[in-house]
């Protein structure tokens, strides 16, 4: 190479290292080559003696252009070792290496000069100046050369690792947008929510996992249709809209639309979505395409309906339950005075005979009434431990007399007990009312079947009961009203529309559902769903069922005084005066007497109590009057629902209104202990 200025930045001198160790040759190289120059550059010649000092001197000029090396110097193979030095050791391949020997005619062989990368060689007694000159003059051109070849190969590894460096970079850019489009469709499709995109010409080009899963369509069966509302909508009014929303979504930059339509998926399942339609702008102007997110809320309208038809039935129930409560007042009033009229009227039989029906006509009055509680879930409800199963088996032969000789019965009934804590009488006629209903379905015969079953809902145990028959079945449209009360398809003269919804409130009031199944032509099945007695065990289901809810022995002893208290006067003077029939000292006092009054009634042997009164409370007065007479028994009445009556002991009965004397004086008997 050669020495440059760094003022000018021109080169100085080609640096030329000679290698021999007689003193002559470097005296007749500088003589010859002083006034040399290769493209009016100028030599500087560099002098060693021995191959270690000429590595010394190529450890201090490593721009060295030519090497002239004689073969032979301190050691045979010093001219060879220095050569391996700079090409192995050095690794410098562009230096311009040419042998001198001393012996004319004998040069290195072609394997040598091959090996050590020799560039020229020549003999020191053939060498003349014109030689000289045009030897070196050969061996800088091919310095210059394979400097430039140096040059290019460095700036082409470079690019070339510019190249790999870019390509590394790309690769990992790639694998980065790969990973952030692969975690973008996973977000997409991992919510529950309908998502799709439509570009300019109307065609899908993003169809998230939710859209597949409601609709029932995959991407590949609808991103080439543009009939995919059609599809979709077959209802042209909700079609419509739909379209007229794309409208206002395309023309409104601020555009945001919440609306509903119902859509038919792939397996004609309707289906009600809320969707919200917003523009998709290039550079916030031109729009590109149109996103749709879908909620499918068809459940959550299902709820809400649930809801509101259970508020329409609550507040039906609490009016029933009010009326039912008055109505039950004047239906005791009515039947008790019946019974005394019946025991004054014992001579006159016309007479009984129209108190016989006017008695009728309110115990037809209280089975209404009692319907009516049941539906209210107003009505005192006496529950206890039972096997349903027992219970459908022993209704077998009472159900077969309620069909038509067309028409037979059939249990299915799962194996084991099913516990059920309710009212068996209640469930009785529940099963009893949908017999009655299946019968009427099916005019021309059939077959009823009467299953049980335990399967396992929300990691909770239920009972099922259902009655199911394959006659007329229920239209759809009107499958939500069955339950309602007074809603019935039968003539007047032959139903009251509470049939259906008696039992919805009997299987309310022990914490069961009940739920429909039908179609038109098809049959129908009323499920009945029981929780599982939770305080159900072995011992205890046999005591209560091999339990009476009274003991009728006869005890001997008599009470003597007995305290009548309630609020409605006409009740009260019924009561009293079939009591003093019966040979009882009877008083009476108003619910609102005050405290300090209630020490003259201390010596009473029976209270006999509404339970619940606007001023003083049955349990309350029986509170107050127990601690003037430790030994006092209660019986409690009510037209209306209790929920916390005591249970019964030997201390107290309970009576629903209306009730008959019979109970009453039952009741008193029972209390005699």
């Amino acid at each position: 190479m050669y020495s440059i200025d760094k003022k000018s930045s021109v080169p100085v001198k080609w640096k030329v290292l000679m290698v021999d160790d007689e003193p002559e040759v470097h005296r007749t190289a500088r003589m010859v080559l002083s006034d040399y120059s290769y493209k009016g550059i100028g030599l500087e010649i560099i002098e060693a003696c021995s191959g270690e000092q000429a590595k010394e001197i190529m450890e201090q000029h490593r721009d060295i252009a030519l090497i002239l090396l004689d073969v032979v110097m301190e050691s045979d193979e010093a001219g060879l070792d220095f050569i391996d030095y700079v090409r192995n050791k050095k690794k410098n391949k562009i230096v311009q290496i040419v042998l001198k020997t001393g012996q004319a005619g004998r040069f290195p062989e072609k394997e040598v000069v091959n090996s050590y990368d020799i560039n020229n060689f020549y003999a020191k007694t053939e060498l003349t100046a014109d030689r000289m000159t045009t030897m070196v003059t050969s061996a800088l051109r091919g310095y210059e050369l394979a400097n430039s070849l140096k040059k290019v190969n460095k700036r082409l590894e470079f690019e070339l690792h510019r190249k790999k460096i870019a390509e590394a970079e790309l690769k990992a850019s790639e694998s980065r947008i790969r990973k952030l489009s692969e975690l973008q469709q996973n977000i997409i499709d991992s919510t529950d929510i309908w998502l799709h995109v439509k570009d300019i010409s109307n065609r899908i080009i993003l169809w998230n996992k939710a859209a597949e899963t409601i609709s029932g369509y995959l991407f590949s069966e609808i991103e080439q249709r543009s009939d995919f509302w059609e599809i979709l909508i077959p209802f042209d009014d909700e079609r419509k809209r739909i379209f007229e929303e794309e409208s206002a979504a395309n023309s409104d930059r601020s555009s945001s639309k919440y609306f509903e339509t119902k859509i038919v998926d792939r397996f004609g399942n309707e289906k009600i979505l809320n969707w919200h339609i917003r523009a998709l702008r290039e550079n916030g102007k031109d729009v590109t395409g149109l996103s749709y997110l879908g909620v499918d809320v068809t459940e959550k309208k299902i709820l809400e309906k649930k809801f509101l038809h259970t508020q329409k039935m609550e507040a039906v129930g609490r009016l029933a339950g009010g009326v039912a409560h008055d109505f039950n007042n004047t239906l005791t009033v009515i039947r008790g005075y019946c019974e005394l009229l019946n025991l004054k009227a014992r001579d006159n039989d016309n007479l009984r005979k129209n108190i016989a029906q006017i008695d009728i006509a309110a115990e037809k009055a209280e089975i209404l009434t009692r319907q009516l509680l049941s539906f209210s879930r107003h009505q005192l409800v006496k529950t206890d431990i039972f096997n349903i199963n027992d219970l459908v088996f022993n209704m077998e032969s009472m159900l077969s007399r309620l069909v038509n000789e067309n028409i037979s019965i059939r249990l299915d009934l799962c194996k084991g007990r099913l516990p059920v804590k309710s009212n068996s009488d209640k469930i009785e006629q529940v099963l009893m009312n949908l017999v009655v209903n299946s019968v009427d379905a099916m005019p021309g015969g059939g077959e009823i079947i009467i299953s049980t079953r335990v399967e396992k809902i929300r990691s909770e145990n239920k009972i099922f009961l259902s009655v199911k028959d394959n006659g007329t079945g229920i239209p759809k449209d009107i499958q939500a009203k069955v339950f309602d009360p007074f809603f019935t398809t039968k003539p007047r003269d032959r139903g009251t529309g509470l049939g259906l919804s008696t039992v919805y409130g009997i299987m309310k009031q022990c914490g069961g559902s009940v739920f429909l199944k039908s179609a038109e032509n098809k049959g129908t099945e009323i499920i009945l769903s029981f929780p599982v007695a939770k305080d159900f065990t072995e011992k205890k289901f046999l005591e209560v069922n091999n339990s009476n809810c009274f003991n009728n022995k006869n005890h001997p002893g008599r009470f003597k005084k007995i305290l009548v208290v309630e609020e409605n006067s006409h009740v009260r003077d019924a009561l009293c005066e079939l009591l003093e029939l019966e040979g009882y000292e009877v008083l009476k006092i108003n619910p609102d007497i005050r405290s300090e009054y209630i020490e003259d009634f201390k010596d009473i042997d029976v209270l006999v109590t509404d339970f619940i009164m606007k001023g003083l409370n049955g349990p309350d007065l029986f509170e107050k009057l127990s601690v003037f007479n430790p030994h006092l028994k209660v019986v409690y009445i009510s037209g209306s629902a209790v929920s916390d009556i005591p249970k019964k002991s030997n201390i107290h009965v309970f009576l629903e209104k209306p009730f008959s004397s019979v109970t009453l004086l039952s009741a008193l008997k029972e209390l005699r202990r």
